[in-house]
């Protein structure tokens, strides 16, 4: 039996169906590209970071040098002094090689974040405890020349220029973090030679306690230092 009577949409049914299925697409939202995080935190062996001491010019302060000054290889420490003698910077570096495999540049990079704990400076003998009443600021500077972790000292230890990122201290046991973003993107980039960090305080701060300093763990203490990117 032939068919004739077969019905089909109308073109004006057709094109009904056309628009709301464009209406409905275009109510359609795709999922945002998805952003990913690269953490560094290298232990002891593989980690480089340090830091010295203006009273003591020629004492190296790492877990692995031969020194007395080994016995503080578990802190990093940032302090102004109004005379200067007893200022404190800590020198980081990052082995960035988790990065660039990826083959990622710096426009690929959102945030790059360096984490530090801070501890107790009374605890340890360090100083007086940053507090509300007596905050400091603490900033990264990128340094400009190479530097050993076992034998770097105040008397040896590499320039700093170049502002990366600062923070304010106003307490202790907690974990911070530095934006030192456009710092990273130009060691991906290579526009800018990999030689890490330096942490200074700003300015001195005297509090009743003494002297305020900031102290963190280093990467032979128990909240290593790490450093946080997001692409």
């Amino acid at each position: 039996m032939k068919i004739t009577n077969l019905l089909l949409p109308s073109a004006a049914l057709r094109r009904s169906f056309a628009t709301a299925a464009a209406v409905l697409l275009a109510g359609l939202s795709l999922p945002a590209a998805q952003a990913n995080d690269i953490t560094i935190q290298p232990g002891e062996s593989t980690s480089k970071d340090s830091f010295v001491y203006s009273f003591l010019t020629g004492w190296a302060f790492d877990s692995a040098s031969t020194g007395a000054g080994a016995a503080f290889g578990t802190w990093l420490s940032a302090g102004a002094t109004t005379s200067g003698a007893h200022d404190l910077v800590s020198y980081l570096q990052f082995d960035l090689t988790d990065i660039t495999t990826l083959g990622l540049t710096g426009s690929d990079i959102n945030k790059a974040e360096l984490y530090v704990y801070v501890e107790s400076s009374s605890s340890i003998g360090f100083g007086a405890n940053p507090s509300a009443s007596y905050p400091i600021g603490v900033s990264a500077y990128e340094v400009t020349g190479s530097w050993t972790e076992s034998t770097v000292t105040w008397a040896t230890g590499p320039a700093y220029s170049t502002l990366a990122g600062s923070i304010t201290i106003n307490n202790v046991g907690y974990w911070t973090a530095i934006d030192i973003t456009s710092t990273v993107q130009a060691w991906v980039d290579g526009t800018l030679t990999n030689y890490g960090v330096a942490l200074e305080q700003d300015s001195p701060v005297a509090s009743p306690g003494g002297q305020v300093v900031g102290v963190f763990h280093s990467s032979a203490g128990l909240n290593k230092p790490y450093l946080k990117v997001n692409y």
